[in-house]
């Protein structure tokens, strides 16, 4: 069965699951980690306007930024045991799609944490 439908068989709404403890949370999904976290984009700037900056001044700046934070939650203490921050920011022709890629092959590569 799938995380959301035991969740919302046990009466958690998956937006408000931060208010349980992770101890709580485990006796639903019968799991040793929970993993939470954010994951933000912005796009300070077009494309267009990258591209003026270029010409104008020389220079080339940031069109998208990519900010990750996430936490891994040992449930049998309710102990943070892991926490991942990381922020990308990508050029010209870059998109969130493809800086949400990026940060999450860094999260796969980068977090020790094993059963």
């Amino acid at each position: 069965m799938r995380t959301n439908s035991l969740l919302k068989k046990a009466g958690i709404d998956i937006h408000k699951v931060s208010e349980y403890l992770p101890s709580e949370i485990r006796k639903i999904l019968g799991v040793n980690c929970i993993v939470m976290g954010t994951f933000e984009t912005s796009k300070p700037m077009s494309d267009a306007t990258n591209i003026a900056i270029r010409v104008l001044f020389g220079g080339l700046a940031k069109t998208n930024n990519a900010v990750c934070n996430i936490d891994f939650y040992d449930t049998r203490d309710d102990e943070l045991v892991l926490n991942y921050l990381k922020k990308i920011s990508g050029g010209l022709g870059s998109d969130s799609k493809d800086l949400i890629n990026v940060l999450m092959r860094k999260v796969t590569r980068r977090i020790s944490y094993t059963k």
